[in-house]
């Protein structure tokens, strides 16, 4: 721009650059139905509605002259109204970056910041954004300003939390185990399971699983035919040893299972060769059957058994044949089989000691379980009535941290026990809360020194009942639950609030302010830090972020005014002195408590005296064999501050205004809605003129009913029920015959007989409506000026023909009136 400016600008010429784009998107959509039949309220239109979409973005930077800067930014697509900025600022600056000789040094307009140094009681040592408005700096000698008024655009918010961890909290009750999921794919190795080592690991059975095929049959979930294949699963298969000729199934103790089965491919499931059992991925639905084709061989022997028969080829003719883990139908054991595993056929197979932890790779560090008895009042407890904590009863606590020593009350990490990749604990025992059925079964607990007998309140139904009879007594069956708590190592946070304000936050981890950038990312639009280094990832760090957030909603308008004025008696001694006033106006005209109008007034003094006294290097000189010849140094900081605050200038608040608390019963204007009425009290059926009701094709604009109302496009027009009343011709469509009155002239010096020809419509208020005792209103909006309008609300009958007899008008669907 060729204008030359004054020296008080600077000089030079404006210079400015505007960057930015405009896009404009047109669009229309139509639909309709062929054939599609019009009425009143549904009409079909060809038409395209039209959509406009304008997004527009620009940036605008320059000077005017060499000490004005302005900048500009707009966005339509603006998370927060703290993201469109203007900011004009005024700098005495000379040419080599030195502060200038004028008194005004710093003005400032637009999204301005505060910042008040060492003014530790005032809250705003560190930047406070999100303001809007102007702020001057100014020197006068020895003594400095600085003025702000502005309006806050931002709400101030902390956030604290451990750095490197963040903790969860879980609660599994006794009953939920996890079920369908881990199989025994033989009785042996179940029985198997409880024999230990010296050092409490299992005890590997002389039968390794050589290989292992899976099959499933499933009724719920979609399959491909081609890769089924038809077979039969027994309790007892075919079995082979060492190739020889295969034995008859058993068809007697267990029903088999015919079905169509899906091979499991490998990363559906896992399996444990030395102690004989599968973990499925996915656990099975309730109607799954599970069968397994698979051979063993013997460490000793090396003698090789295969269970079951698989085709080579998957033809229908030759059926596959499969050891049965799990039928369709749930078999819990029944009769004298109840309390003796051994009884339980295929139920025995399923784990029920396998309870999911919440969530998939667990750190081990920060992880802790306890078992808690329910208690039917006070607290939970535990530990049993002999203070022995149930960890160690349930086999989850049978040393300290070091080998051989005592029970410490913690959960051992034991990889046996618990699987921290997929999130799953594993009680040492097949029926953890029931250990009398291990007893009974001539087996024992895996840990009798510090298990010593188990639980002595026990549930036994818990593993042999059917999980629907469990869940319908959850009362009864459920009395003890696992805590479970673990912290997970991460590097990124929310802090709780989006749209946080750029440049507003304050970080610190342990005291120490950490720099954004090397220290820490923070993602400003969706609320989240990300921190960089290690120090932020120690579990036992702590960090205090401070900041500042744009509201989608704003209920108050806060005005924020200060002055500060500072004296410097050299470069490193000052007295300062600070005055803000800081007003929250509510937005409401009720002010509901904690969004009260108020203000408050806050002064602050502070200094800082620094001396270099020669004196205290000569006294420490006086002691004997002490000499320095260091310059001494005296620090001197004070501060006084006080707040006067009133936080509710009104002096009253609203608990609740019940504005918007109307309740309103829409009777609607849809022709469908309303049916002929049956005569008033004072009338009779045979006076009914000729009236019919419709809903025009046209709807009719919403501002001819509301002229004050602001609509948007979409909802600017508005359905309407035209009647159209003849009180000149009889309407004899519900029976009855023609009034002599009907055979004089309608006009307005008619009889009282003649004039008493009416027409109406009526509809009912059914149950579901609210209580129209309470009603104090009826809203109706009519457009004529001939006729009279009547209404009657009440017990209104249905008998339109007024022969006394209920015809079709109490009929409903299913042939029973509702005499209403």
């Amino acid at each position: 721009i060729p204008v030359q400016l004054p020296s008080i600008l600077g000089g030079g010429q404006p210079n400015f650059s505007i960057i930015g784009r405009q896009r404009i998107e047109l669009s229309g959509r139509s639909e309709w139905t062929d054939d599609q039949i019009r009425t009143a309220t549904n009409r079909v239109s060809r038409f395209p509605s039209i959509a406009m979409k304008q997004e527009q973005q620009f940036m605008v930077t320059g000077n005017i002259g060499q000490k004005i800067a302005v900048t500009i930014q707009q966005d339509s697509q603006a998370f927060s109204d703290l993201d469109n900025r203007i900011q004009i600022r005024y700098d005495d600056r000379m040419d080599d970056g030195r502060d200038g000789n004028g008194i005004i040094k710093r003005f400032e307009a637009g999204n301005v910041s505060l910042s008040l140094e060492n003014a530790e009681f005032t809250g705003y040592t560190d930047q406070h954004s999100g303001l809007f408005g102007i702020k001057l700096e100014s020197q006068v000698g020895g003594f400095s300003f600085t003025t702000i008024m502005s309006q806050e655009k931002g709400e101030g918010q902390s956030a604290n939390f451990e750095a490197g961890t963040q903790g969860s909290r879980l609660q599994i009750r006794d009953i939920d185990y996890r079920r369908r999921t881990y199989f025994f794919v033989d009785a042996g190795y179940r029985e198997n399971f409880s024999r230990r080592d010296a050092n409490g690991r299992h005890l590997a059975d002389a039968d390794s699983i050589e290989s292992i095929r899976v099959f499933v049959a499933s009724l719920t979930s979609r399959q491909d035919l081609a890769m089924l294949r038809k077979g039969v699963a027994y309790f007892t298969p075919p079995i082979s040893v060492d190739g020889g000729l295969p034995s008859s199934p058993d068809t007697l103790t267990e029903t088999p299972e015919s079905a169509d089965f899906r091979e499991l491919q490998s990363n559906e499931f896992l399996v444990d060769r030395n102690l004989g059992y599968i973990a499925l991925t996915t656990p099975l639905q309730a109607q799954d059957v599970l069968g397994v084709f698979y051979a063993t061989r013997n460490r000793l022997t090396g003698q090789r058994v295969t269970f079951g028969d698989v085709p080579i080829v998957n033809d229908p003719e030759n059926e596959t044949k499969l050891r049965l883990l799990k039928s369709r139908n749930e078999r819990a054991p029944q009769g004298t089989d109840l309390d003796n595993p051994k009884r339980w056929g295929t139920w025995q197979y399923e784990w029920r000691n396998v309870y999911f932890l919440g969530k998939t790779a667990i750190n081990p560090d920060g992880f802790d379980l306890k078992i808690f008895k329910k208690a039917p009042s006070g607290a939970n407890q535990d530990v049993d009535e002999g203070g022995v904590p149930y960890i160690q009863l349930l086999g989850l606590d049978r040393r300290g941290v070091n080998p051989g020593s005592q029970p410490d009350r913690l959960v051992d990490i034991d990889y046996e026990l618990i699987n921290f990749q997929r999130g799953e604990l594993i009680f040492p025992d097949l029926y953890p809360f029931a250990p009398g059925l291990l007893f009974n079964e001539g087996a024992s607990v895996a840990f009798p020194n510090t298990q010593i007998d188990g639980l002595n309140d026990q549930t036994s139904e818990l593993y042999n009942r059917i999980s629907t009879t469990i869940n319908n007594n959850i009362a009864n069956f459920n009395k003890y639950y696992i805590a479970v708590e673990h912290k997970d190592r991460q590097a990124q946070y929310s802090l709780g609030r989006s749209n946080v304000i750029d440049g507003s936050e304050v970080v610190k981890l342990n005291g120490r302010k950490l720099v954004a950038g090397s220290d820490y990312i923070m993602l400003y639009e969706v609320g989240q830090i990300r921190f960089l280094t290690e120090e932020a990832m120690d579990p036992n760090a702590d960090v205090d972020v401070n900041f500042q957030f744009a509201p989608f909603f704003q209920p108050a308008s806060n005005t924020l005014m200060g002055f500060q004025s500072r004296y410097d008696f050299n470069d490193r001694s000052w007295l300062r002195g600070t005055l803000l006033y800081r007003s929250d106006k509510s937005l409401d005209q009720k002010s509901r408590i904690g969004r009260e109008t108020g203000r408050s007034i806050l002064w602050d003094l502070d200094t800082r005296l620094s001396f270099d006294p020669q004196f205290m290097t000569s006294f420490v000189n006086m002691i004997p064999f002490v000499e320095s010849d260091v310059r001494s140094s005296l620090n001197i900081s004070a501060e006084f501050a006080q707040s006067i605050p009133n936080p509710n200038t009104r002096g009253d608040a609203f608990i609740d205004d019940f504005e918007g608390s109307k309740e309103e019963t829409d009777l609607g204007v849809r022709r469908a809605g309303w049916v002929a009425a049956s005569p008033p009290e004072v009338l009779n059926h045979v006076q009914r003129g000729r009236l019919v009701w419709y809903n025009p094709m046209e709807q009719v604009a919403v501002t001819e009913i509301f002229p004050t109302r602001e609509v948007i496009v979409q909802d600017s027009r508005q359905h309407v029920l035209t009647i159209e009343f003849d009180p000149r011709t009889p309407d004899l469509r519900w029976g009855g015959t023609v009034d002599d009155a009907f055979l004089e002239e309608w006009n307005q010096d008619a009889t009282a007989a003649v004039r008493s020809r009416w027409g109406g419509v009526m509809r009912p208020l059914t149950g579901a409506t609210i209580d129209q005792t309470r009603s104090k209103f009826i809203e109706i909006w009519v457009n004529g000026n001939e006729g009279e309008l009547n209404i009657d609300l009440g017990s209104i009958s249905e008998d339109v023909n007024d022969n006394t007899v209920y015809d079709t008008e109490d009929d409903r669907s299913d042939g029973f009136g509702n005499k209403l």
